[in-house]
């Protein structure tokens, strides 16, 4: 029988923080759950590690990549081998409460317009030292899909609401994360318009933001290889999320009127952006060179 919950935890050279991560999940006290480690062939520990864990507890499945595919390929993946009524994404340098996923569970269970149950988030370095209450984390249970839609878009800044926990077959009828900066919160603004995202009001989630582990303190071209090492596809990544917000709107079953408000609104936001979309345009092309 399926569990209730897959934990999916994409990794790449991750041996510093893992073993307190895989801990801490394996301690949670919610315990119907799969635990699925995709690992993007480290060279480090990690192998060793997971294999080790594995072999004490059968709910881990450790699946070991050929090669790097990048982070995107990687956190797709997990999803794609879930078998659980609902996901939590796990990064594995992050920290949850034991509690953490048997709150976000009740959430969902108490509201079936929620398609997202997330708890909020303290900050911490990368020694694990508390940075402070993060208060930005957002309730999206607007009841039109394009007021959610908006608010993901244009509210979200730290993707917290990822490692909560997802209906699992709403997650997969949008596209998955895209390979491109941001494309998670493309792939979260689309998720937006299938329901609401519940936040639990309590703070459950330990989330590391620094130099080592933090996507967005890379430079260009670290980012890119990050995301897609083989390269390809990174460039124009501003056209590339409008276009993919234009494409979600088309795809998701959700009324003309609606679906015209939210492709309203990204053409607002495309003119608001117009210099960075021109720029873009021009760096392709080599004007002004």
């Amino acid at each position: 029988m399926p569990p209730e919950v897959s934990i999916g935890m994409p990794v790449y050279n991750g041996a510093r923080f893992l073993r307190a991560t895989l801990d801490n999940l394996l301690a949670q006290t919610f315990s119907d759950f799969e635990l699925i480690i995709s690992d993007n062939a480290s060279t480090d520990e990690t192998e060793t590690i997971c294999r080790a864990y594995a072999e004490k507890d059968r709910r881990i499945r450790y699946i070991r990549q050929p090669e790097n595919m990048g982070a995107t390929f990687n956190w797709n993946y997990v999803a794609q081998m879930a078998t659980g009524r609902f996901l939590k994404w796990s990064s594995s340098n992050d920290l949850c409460d034991p509690t953490l996923i048997e709150k976000c569970v009740a959430a969902l269970q108490a509201d079936a317009s929620a398609v997202l149950a997330y708890p909020r988030t303290i900050l911490m370095d990368d020694n694990g030292v508390q940075q402070g209450k993060y208060e930005k984390d957002l309730e999206i249970l607007e009841p039109t899909p394009s007021e959610r839609f908006g608010r993901v878009a244009t509210g979200m800044a730290l993707n917290n609401a990822m490692c909560g926990l997802i209906r699992l077959e709403v997650l997969r009828k949008t596209r998955g994360e895209r390979a491109y900066p941001a494309g998670d919160m493309v792939m979260m603004a689309e998720l937006a318009l299938h329901g609401g995202f519940k936040l639990v009001p309590e703070y459950l989630f330990f989330r590391r933001v620094d130099q080592a582990s933090t996507a967005k303190f890379l430079s260009k071209e670290k980012l890119a290889h990050f995301i897609k090492p083989k390269g390809g596809g990174m460039g124009m990544p501003n056209w590339r999320k409008y276009g993919d917000y234009y494409r979600s709107l088309v795809r998701t079953p959700i009324g003309m009127r609606e679906r015209l408000r939210a492709m309203l609104a990204v053409t607002r936001w495309m003119i608001w952006e117009r210099r960075t979309l021109l720029a873009e345009f021009a760096e392709l092309f080599g004007i002004g060179r």
